[in-house]
């Protein structure tokens, strides 16, 4: 939780590599307080800060560079030239040769993106990733405008990421168009996948296209297993407490349950999807409540012993899925 506003920012990492210089992965970040929660790929109010893209204000003369919930980098245009604020040492040139942006960082990574003028749904979208040793990742997208590999590679080696959307869940209608799996393959062989799934229409447990579970495995030559599930309840909005407070905002994070919690539930004969809240609040990393309508947190419980206990207002919300 964020102290500041009362936000909940909370990110896991499910993938990873860092070949030929170059870092890439799938790392989910969430926040309640988002302008805009429903439309992710990888769930409401769910961003995936590699999938970087541009946003363009102000008639055309501010640019953000959005990377996830805190680490937007902002440039205004002065003259001809884009000039990043504050302490930015990265540069940013329009080329409009090539319908592109160009994003230099000091360190020497290069980023580029589909400009404004490029038709179709790429507009701002992420375009190609360089190491600082020169090493090109090249981003593949489908009709919609979704990522659908994320490739890099020198000689027989490789590095790539696909990402397949025929996403479902454990109700019906859960998921449709969002992200079903990311898979890592080194050199032509699969090593890891992470899995999604999304609550659907008639959940009692979170709201249409909410993220349900996330679950790593590895490739083990004929089959895939798991390694580790996360899973997540949401509150639908407006459930009160005995005081008849409402402590319940849609789409706000309700309870998560890490790996060994969501492990030790299923040995027990309890599966998370199923089991009561009751049962889920035993073995909750954390659990939230919120206070209406600004969607801070009013409560946190963060295991079974601490207790935090705020009563705070949001900032307006920033950002978008």
């Amino acid at each position: 939780m964020r102290y500041s506003d009362g936000a909940v920012v909370y990110s896991e990492s499910d993938l990873s590599s860092s070949g030929f210089g170059l870092s890439w992965g799938h790392t989910r970040a969430y926040a309640n307080t988002l302008s805009q929660s429903t439309g992710g790929k990888n769930g409401n109010s769910w961003l995936v800060p590699q999938w970087q893209y541009l946003v363009l204000l102000n008639g055309g003369t501010r640019l953000g560079v959005i990377r996830g919930l805190q680490d937007t980098l902002w440039f205004d245009k002065v003259g001809g030239d884009w000039i990043g604020e504050r302490s930015i040492r990265a540069t940013l040139v329009e080329d409009t040769g090539s319908q592109q942006f160009v994003l230099s960082e000091p360190l020497g990574s290069v980023y580029c993106f589909y400009s404004f003028q490029t038709s179709g749904n790429l507009q701002g979208s992420l375009k190609s990733v360089s190491s600082p040793g020169g090493a090109l990742a090249q981003i593949s997208y489908d009709s919609t405008g979704r990522i659908t590999k994320f490739e890099q590679g020198a000689a027989s080696k490789t590095v790539v990421y696909d990402y397949n959307y025929s996403g479902g869940g454990s109700q019906p209608g859960g998921g449709l168009g969002l992200l079903q799996d990311v898979t890592l393959t080194i050199n032509g062989t699969p090593v890891r996948r992470a899995a999604y799934s999304y609550y659907g229409l008639a959940s009692t447990n979170g709201n249409y296209n909410d993220l349900e579970k996330a679950t790593v495995q590895k490739w083990t030559g004929s089959l895939w297993q798991n390694l580790r599930s996360t899973y997540y309840r949401y509150w639908m909005g407006g459930e009160k407490n005995d005081e008849n407070e409402i402590i319940g905002v849609v789409q706000g994070l309700k309870y998560i349950l890490k790996p060994q919690g969501y492990a030790t539930l299923t040995k027990e004969g309890y599966p998370p999807e199923t089991t009561t809240n009751e049962k889920i609040a035993e073995y909750a990393s954390n659990y939230f409540e919120y206070n209406d309508p600004d969607r801070s947190v009013s409560k946190e419980i963060c295991g079974r012993n601490t207790r935090i206990q705020l009563h705070l207002r949001a900032k307006q919300p920033c950002g978008r899925v």
